[in-house]
């Protein structure tokens, strides 16, 4: 990963867009800005690997581009658990529990990473309540979107999961084999589902596989449609 020149009042803007850090006072913000490298990953470059990162994991911040956090089996199968983009962060759990990381992360495009080093967050965990509320928050509306997943996975048929992935994300960037290890279905399966989907007038296909929604009402009826 390449370390970058930061741009100062860009970061601080970003900074204050994440719940994290909204209520930090200027000072605190500042001191946090010295602490932190930015590094420039290219598309498809790895980040981490499940297993790795024990004890000293710093914490991660999207600024430019989408990063990607999947799980992968010994014969090459992923499932893809999120896609984040700027503005979101990712890599708490290690930072947290001081234990590995529970699954791998990759640049899904160009990325350009704030990354900031455990002390300082853990500090800022026991120096400001709400820093420390906010983690909670976050962590507690991940592990409401693993459910989903898992709901998803265990109940849903493939066309219901493409729904509530077009509804919740911003998939038109996307390719249908990543879709397809976002919802864990094969890539041809996915193809059927949304021509299926076409056909009945709730999405349009456009160059590249870009998908534009025309019926979010019935789209999200499907989601409903166990």
């Amino acid at each position: 990963m390449d370390v970058v020149r930061m741009d100062t009042a860009r970061i601080w803007r970003m900074l204050r867009a994440v719940p994290y850090f909204a209520e930090l006072d200027e000072i605190v913000l500042n001191d946090l800005m010295q602490r932190m490298q930015l590094r420039q990953i290219p598309a498809r470059q790895t980040i981490f690997l499940k297993g790795e990162g024990s004890g000293e994991a710093p914490f991660y911040l999207v600024i430019d581009g989408q990063v990607r956090i999947y799980l992968a089996s010994e014969r090459g199968r992923e499932q893809v658990l999120r896609v984040f983009g700027p503005g979101d962060t990712f890599g708490e759990v290690p930072l947290f529990d001081g234990g590995p990381y529970p699954a791998s992360a990759d640049a899904l495009t160009d990325v350009l990473l704030a990354v900031v080093p455990r002390a300082q967050v853990l500090g800022l965990m026991v120096d400001h309540p709400t820093f420390a509320i906010e983690a909670v928050q976050v962590l507690a509306s991940r592990l409401r979107h693993f459910n989903t997943l898992i709901e998803d996975l265990s109940l849903r048929r493939v066309a219901g999961r493409i729904a509530r992935l077009l509804l919740e994300d911003h998939v038109s960037t996307l390719t249908q084999a990543q879709i397809a290890g976002m919802i864990g279905a094969s890539r041809e399966a996915v193809n059927r589902s949304l021509h299926s989907l076409e056909g009945d007038g709730l999405i349009e296909l456009g160059a590249a596989g870009r998908v534009t929604i025309l019926d979010r009402e019935r789209l999200a009826a499907l989601v409903e449609h166990v």
